[in-house]
């Protein structure tokens, strides 16, 4: 629900399973619960509400006995409360917190915890103009990412090689990633972005349709929506002219 953009339904079900936890044997269930509505309240631009869930979550992961769903678990607030770090500018914070994000979700061995939190720290460098570094971190999620291509984080970083592609100029190559990750998204019913990824997705399709023309940019675009999602991912791995 929340992928889908629908956030009230999933703030009601987050509020009703945080409700029905108690003790440390739903710690995990608990600490899930916080974890979405933290996001959900950053995603609706309440950043001290968002902080303050996540915060809580923080001290309920550390009540999960299984050690590995513990790291799972604090990973995953980790990489939320750099999102708003992140919006807030503190770029500094945001890298530090998914650096500790990672290396939790590398020593519980979770994968998507992993894809996350490099992506993310490829958007933080691009959002700085590090672009040579930026594709650098989203590169290792795509080779981590080959064989499960259609999950969100994989079509997300699909959709950042394109904007980075579009910044270095590359706007034919951009416009095709662009409408690769656009089509994945849609047969998988994603709506939601951060914000600040959604500002540079609008700003990389105006700068390939001035580039390209209206034609040429359709023609690309088209070309994109029809890959498969391993030919999108073998796309954004190709390498970028700098």
């Amino acid at each position: 629900e929340a992928y889908r953009g629908e956030s009230a339904a999933a703030v009601e079900h987050f509020t009703a399973g945080l409700h029905a936890c108690r003790g440390e044997e739903t710690a995990f269930f608990a600490a899930q619960a916080l974890v979405g509505l933290g996001a959900m309240a950053t995603a609706n631009g309440d950043l001290e509400r968002g902080t303050a869930f996540l915060t809580e979550g923080l001290v309920r992961a550390r009540e999960i006995v299984d050690p590995r769903l513990a790291s799972i678990m604090r990973g995953w607030c980790l990489s939320n409360l750099a999102v708003i770090a992140r919006t807030s500018g503190d770029f500094a914070l945001a890298r530090e917190q998914l650096d500790q994000a990672l290396a939790a979700a590398r020593a519980a061995n979770y994968t998507t915890g992993t894809l996350l939190a490099l992506g993310d720290l490829g958007d933080i460098a691009r959002d700085q103009g590090d672009a040579d570094r930026a594709l650098d971190y989203y590169r290792e999620v795509l080779a981590l990412g080959q064989q499960r291509p259609r999950t969100r984080v994989v079509v997300d970083v699909i959709e950042a090689v394109g904007i980075v592609a579009a910044a270095a100029g590359e706007a034919a190559s951009a416009a095709r990633l662009l409408g690769a990750a656009e089509a994945l998204r849609e047969r998988m019913g994603l709506r939601f972005r951060v914000r600040e990824n959604q500002i540079a997705l609008a700003q990389a399709l105006a700068a390939c349709k001035a580039s390209l023309g209206e034609d040429r940019f359709t023609a690309a675009w088209a070309e994109g929506r029809r890959f498969t999602p391993s030919g999108a991912v073998a796309a954004a791995l190709a390498p970028l002219a700098p």
